[in-house]
């Protein structure tokens, strides 16, 4: 909120530079304003909260040096963005233990060549009981001067190449460790925000005031590191890291010029995946044995896409399916469901508990055909949120009902 009082200009006056001072940062000498707090809307409440200048998210320009100009005037400047990800996979089908693999991409390039096998550039692996950092370590020391500039040789000619991390991706896990956060299961377990534990189904939570921010998170290690030359005992290095959900040290990742929070987003495959491997088992347990042979009879004679690959039986070997194979059966669930589910295919215990979950009606035909129509329509908004997410482009519209279409799903699998 702007604190001094304003005079309307006349529309026949010029408007020139007005010099606005972020109460977060360092007094600059003039100012023509003062900014203390933000004014901001709630998705979820729909309503205007107001939230102090600090809690907000920095421009790149308030933390990122500026790199030094090329040697020479005449000098060709090229710029790339660089995206690291790392993923754990399993090296072979029956081992439990993992392999990390990390590789970089280069951002500029359009979207036809950055999907080209060719275009992924591995950098290594981290075996089993290795760590991500003592592998990165070489990487990260080449970063650094690439992001203040160094001089290539470029088909015989000297150009000045500048580098920088875009985006860090990985998977829940790896992505909490790269952003310096605690995993999924703590108390804090969101990189994004600082949701509660017990209120991660909260539509009302105010995400946004509650957000972290790269800045505090950077102001909560140095406390850390303070605790720490202060010999503080391990329960108060340990209370003080749980009550923040931040990792008990950063990691090499925190000294390269990137907003750890904003910079490492939430990976939409695996969790749209992963979503929908989690539902399709517990649609599986609500349905009876005769129940899973209909699904089955049903499911082997849909009409699928020629181009599809054949999938093993999904009731006895989901846990054998891919990704892919979850995605391409989330688009079929609500048709096949559609022909198929009735009262006599559920179990009658599961199905009670869903009548007195959903249903007000006491009628008891009724409740049962308003629990079946539910279990349909959740199929059929999950799908819906799944085609859009995966979309190759995105219209503002198609953006607002993206946005639409989560907070529906968020709704009915909480209800449902």
């Amino acid at each position: 909120m702007i604190e001094e009082d304003y005079q309307i200009i006349p529309p026949d006056h010029i408007v020139g530079r007005i010099l606005v001072w972020l109460k977060d940062v360092p007094q600059p000498a003039f100012y023509d304003f003062q900014i203390s707090e933000i004014l901001y809307q709630d998705v979820a409440t729909n309503r205007m909260h107001i939230r102090p200048i600090q809690l907000r998210h920095r421009h790149p320009s308030e933390y990122v040096a500026i790199p030094s100009s090329p040697p020479l005037r005449d000098m060709k400047v090229f710029k790339f963005m660089i995206d690291i990800y790392n993923d754990d996979f399993g090296t072979y089908r029956n081992v439990y233990h993992s392999l990390g693999g990390v590789y970089i991409q280069i951002g500029n390039m359009p979207f036809n060549l950055r999907k080209q096998l060719k275009n992924h550039f591995i950098i290594g692996f981290t075996p089993f009981g290795g760590h991500f950092d003592d592998m990165m370590r070489p990487l990260v020391r080449e970063l650094h001067q690439l992001e203040k500039g160094v001089i290539m040789h470029m088909k015989e000619e000297t150009v000045w190449v500048i580098a920088s991390i875009g985006l860090v991706t990985a998977d829940m896990p790896q992505g909490n460790d790269l952003c310096d956060v605690k995993k999924q299961g703590a108390l804090y377990g969101c990189r994004n925000c600082l949701v509660p534990k017990d209120q991660l189904t909260d539509n009302t939570f105010d995400r946004i005031r509650f957000s972290r921010f790269n800045h505090i998170t950077n102001e909560h290690f140095i406390q850390l590191q303070t605790l720490i030359n202060q010999h503080a005992t391990k329960a108060e290095i340990n209370n003080f890291t749980r009550r923040r959900g931040l990792r008990s040290k950063p990691g090499v990742l925190s000294s390269l010029s990137r907003d750890r929070h904003l910079q490492t987003p939430q990976d939409a495959y695996h969790a749209i995946a992963g979503k929908i491997e989690r539902l399709l088992k517990i649609t599986f347990d609500l349905l009876n044995d005769n129940g899973k042979k209909e699904f089955v009879k049903y499911w082997r004679c849909f009409e699928k896409p020629s181009i599809w690959h054949r999938l093993p039986n999904p009731v006895t070997h989901l846990k054998s399916f891919m990704f892919s194979d979850a995605l391409q059966l989330a688009m079929i669930m609500p048709f096949i469901l559609k022909r198929f589910l009735a009262q006599s295919n559920i179990v009658p215990a599961e199905l009670a508990a869903l009548c007195n979950r959903l249903s007000t009606s006491s009628n008891q035909r009724q409740s049962n055909r308003h629990v079946i129509n539910n279990i349909i329509l959740c199929w059929v908004i999950v799908a819906n949120v799944a085609a859009h997410c995966f979309k190759l482009k995105m219209s503002p519209g198609d953006l607002n009902h993206l946005q639409e279409a989560l907070m529906e799903e968020h709704r009915i699998l909480i209800e449902v």
